[in-house]
């Protein structure tokens, strides 16, 4: 049995889990340990771990669950995605005897981090890096028995989106999750472009939250963004991991706003092409 944490903030760690479960091809019996229930839109429910709704998310309490699901599973190995110590500081070295300890790494404000170290954290015997870390947080890997510097490839588009053909002028896409504010933000630069511009575009806006709209934007649930890229004539974002490498191959129409986060340092990854 493996286990994945996937505990964090927003969709992607989950989706990073997946793309990461997609590229190893890790096919034995897994589950992924999550609060965020958007977590059935990408994995099958006997993969799932979800965390109970009425369950404290405080690290103590959390701590005893994570123990308890550990002892019920006796997983073999342990994937960590993100948060070496767990987004709460909850994990530590002794929740992990016999099982071998895998980091999956993108990039932390690691003095932001730091102080949720735990006296003894887990042992770290493989760490999969995807992006360049701060000089702190690549000494912490180094200590992993084996480091292995990774690109994670995200899925291709599968075709043109059907609702793509209603409309007659050109797309301009909009694509964010969780944040209503951060949402109407991308939206309203979107709609300034196009006034500087002097375009007519259509704009639509790919999110999960029931946001409101400029008259004439079209809002959609439940698409695949990734299908929609190669066929619009601009797409806005923020700078979260999953999103600006996925949008690599379409630079040339990606306009990002970065967008503070506690521990992601979203304005470092727009710096770094």
């Amino acid at each position: 049995m493996i286990i994945f944490y996937g505990f964090g903030g927003g969709f992607g760690h989950l989706s990073r889990i997946k793309a990461f479960i997609d590229n190893f091809g890790i096919e034995g019996p897994y589950k992924v340990l999550t609060n965020n229930r958007s977590v059935f839109q990408l994995f099958e429910e006997n993969h799932i771990a979800l965390l109970p709704a009425d369950h404290d998310f405080e690290a103590g309490s959390l701590r005893k669950w994570l123990a308890d699901i550990i002892r019920e599973y006796s997983p073999d190995e342990f994937y960590i995605d993100t948060f070496p110590c767990g987004l709460l500081g909850e994990l530590s070295d002794d929740l992990f005897a016999g099982i071998t300890v895998n980091y999956l790494c993108r990039r932390l404000r690691w003095h932001k981090y730091l102080p949720l170290i735990s006296q003894h954290p887990p042992h770290i015997d493989g760490a999969y890096v995807f992006e360049p870390l701060e000089p702190e947080h690549d000494n912490y890997v180094k200590n992993a028995t084996l480091v292995k510097r990774v690109e994670i490839s995200f899925p291709t588009p599968n075709g043109k989106p059907e609702v793509l053909r209603q409309f007659s002028q050109p797309v301009w896409l909009v694509v964010h999750t969780t944040h209503e504010d951060e949402i109407e933000v991308l939206i309203d630069h979107a709609v300034d472009i196009a006034k500087i511009e002097g375009s007519r575009p259509q704009l639509v806006v790919l999110c999960d939250q029931p946001v409101g709209a400029p008259e004439g934007v079209k809002l959609l649930h439940g698409e695949e963004p990734i299908d929609w890229y190669p066929h619009v004539e601009k797409i806005f974002t923020a700078a979260g991991f999953n999103t600006w490498y996925q949008l690599k191959p379409w630079r040339d129409r990606h306009v990002v706003i970065p967008f503070p986060r506690k521990f992601d340092d979203q304005f470092w990854r727009v710096g770094i092409e």
